[in-house]
Order: structure tokens, then sequence, then C-alpha cells
């Protein structure tokens, strides 16, 4: 249901028609579609009988026809503009501006029929100003992947040889058909680098939020590289500081956040305390990988002892866990 009709009846975009129009200009501007206004399905054939008989005859204006043209008619129903089409032009639109219905699509080029409705409309200078809250003719096929070198012989036929066909039977329908894979390539996961789980979560809710997501999970004898965990709620990690051999660890990475609502224990940035993290230098880089390699080793142990097993299924987890619990589960 489109929002727009949810306003209220006081809204301004509700047409209203105007008390001084004669009767035969407010039965022309009810049946017109762009008036804002559209008939009742159940009294359709009984207005079009009332103008056919109704034509014909002849009344001399008087009091009692001047009180009746001053009515508005019971048969209609005001209603938003936008609401009785998605794709209608807004009210705000110039009146010469044709809506995507209107255009002949029947004269225009093969190469430019085989585009989605959004591309043809904006070729066409035939775009609505208003903005619509509907997801857009875009479907994504997210692939979820346990290593972005892992699975790569299945990824290639997907790419090379499925998608192209994928493509074009989504285009017959009007539908543009993209691949998003985070995975392919990006030595992220492997630095096992804490921003990259919060890179996927937000393009997985960007894309969900604009299209219609269809996750795409390549298995294997592993779910992935697990990583630290970003936060951690106050008790739970005040409990584990509690049981911990290596309290000065946790500490180092772990620190309070009381801005946060509620207050979580946040792990620090890793160049806050390997600044060769960051560096351009392959050799600087390398040495910090190691480093960091030993420190994630060193508090995914201590986390493990003082974790129960309830704690462990909710912060240690992979990327690919993570993506799955918000698309397939």
């Amino acid at each position: 249901k489109d929002t727009a009709s949810q306003r209220s009846e006081e809204s301004p975009s509700y047409q209203v028609t105007c008390k001084n129009k004669p009767p035969e200009q407010e039965q022309k501007a009810a049946l017109s579609l762009k008036s804002g206004v559209v008939l009742e399905p159940t009294t359709v054939e009984a207005v079009t009988r009332q103008t056919t008989t109704a034509a014909p005859a002849t009344i001399a204006p008087g009091p009692s026809t001047t009180a009746a043209s001053n009515k508005t008619p019971k048969h209609f129903r005001s209603v938003a503009t936008s609401s009785y089409s998605t794709d209608s032009v807004s009210p705000n639109s110039p009146p010469g501006v044709l809506s995507p219905k209107e255009v002949d699509k029947s004269s225009l080029p093969p190469l430019v029929r085989r585009l989605s409705d959004n591309s043809q409309h904006l070729l066409l200078g035939a775009t609505a100003t208003a903005k619509t809250t509907l997801r857009s003719r875009k479907i994504v096929i997210y692939i979820c992947a346990a290593d972005s070198q892992d699975c790569c012989v299945e990824k290639g036929v997907l790419h090379n040889k499925i998608y192209p066909s994928l493509r074009e039977k989504a285009a017959e329908g009007g539908y543009e058909l993209h691949i998003v894979d985070l995975h392919w390539k990006t030595g992220l996961e492997k630095q096992q680098d804490h921003e990259f789980p919060e890179l996927c979560l937000e393009e997985l809710a960007r894309q969900s939020d604009t299209g219609y997501v269809v996750p795409v999970l390549f298995l294997s004898n592993s779910l992935g590289t697990p990583l630290l965990p970003k936060t951690i709620e106050t008790q739970d990690f005040e409990m584990a500081l509690s049981q911990a051999d290596n309290k000065e660890l946790l500490t180092k990475w772990y620190q309070l956040d009381s801005h946060a609502q509620p207050p979580c224990y946040r792990l620090q940035p890793i160049a806050s305390h390997i600044p060769g993290f960051k560096e351009q230098c392959v050799e600087e880089k390398e040495k910090a990988l190691a480093v960091w390699s030993s420190e994630i080793e060193r508090i995914l142990s201590v986390m493990l002892a003082a974790f129960p097993q309830e704690l462990r299924d909710t912060y240690l987890t992979t990327v690919v866990e993570q993506e799955v619990h918000n698309t397939v589960l």
C-alpha cells in the first residue's frame, strides 16, 4: 500500500472538487485519472449509466438545481493522486510531462526496450519527482563465503556462466540483477580486521532496503576465521574479566564506552597498539600482521576459557555466521 494514501483526509494532497464548478465539469474532473479522484469499484456502472442517460435532458436553472450542483457527488472518494498508481506523475510535475504509463514503448529501439523501467523513464525524461518508498526493481545475489580464496572455481562459474543468463532472464521481467561478493579477493578477512564484519552487514542492510536480496552460500569444511567481537556488554565482559587468567590483555584491547546505550566494552583499533598495521611499506605491514595474529590467538584463548558456551556462541562468530543469521535465518 502506498504510503501517500495513509495520510489524513485533511492533507493538502487530497484533491477536493470545487464547489463552484458546473455539474458537467465536475463529472469530467471526476472521470479524469489526473484529477486525483477515482471511482468506487461498486459505483462505476451506476455512474456510467447516470452520465449516459442524463446527457440529452435539458433542465432550466433554478434554486433546486443550483443547490444540487454545489453538492459533491456521493459516488466519489477523494484519495491522494499517488495512491492509484505507483509510477504516476507527482502533483507538482509540469502538466506537459507524460507519466511512464503514457509513453509508447512500441516505438522505442530494441536496445532501449530491453532496459529496466527505471532506465527507460530516465532516458525519456518521464521520471516522477515524488520520492517513493517502494523497493526498486533490483535483485541482488549476495555471496556468503567462508574465505576470500575458498570456492574460487564455483564462484567463477557463477560469475561467468550462470550470471549472464540470469541477468537476461531478469531483464525480460523488468528487473536488474546484480552480484555482491565482498569476500572476493579481499585481504580484510584474512587479516582478521574487525571492521570487515561491520562492512559486510552494512552493505547487506543497504541492499535489503533498496532491492530484493537472494543469499547464495558457499560452504566447505570451515565457516571461516573467527573474529574478535567488536563490542561486549558490560556485565558479560566484567564476568569474563573476573575469570580470565590474563586480565591485562583484555583491558588492553577492550575499553569501556560509557557513551553507548547501554554502556559496553569496545574493541580498540588495531593501529592504536600496533602502529605498523596501517603502514604502506610491505615489510612493516607483514610484521604488524604477524604481531596482530599472535595477539588474536592470545585473546581468543582467554575468551574461550572465560566465556561459557552461551557467550561463545554469541560473541565468537565468523563473518559468514553473521551474514547467514541476517539473511537465511
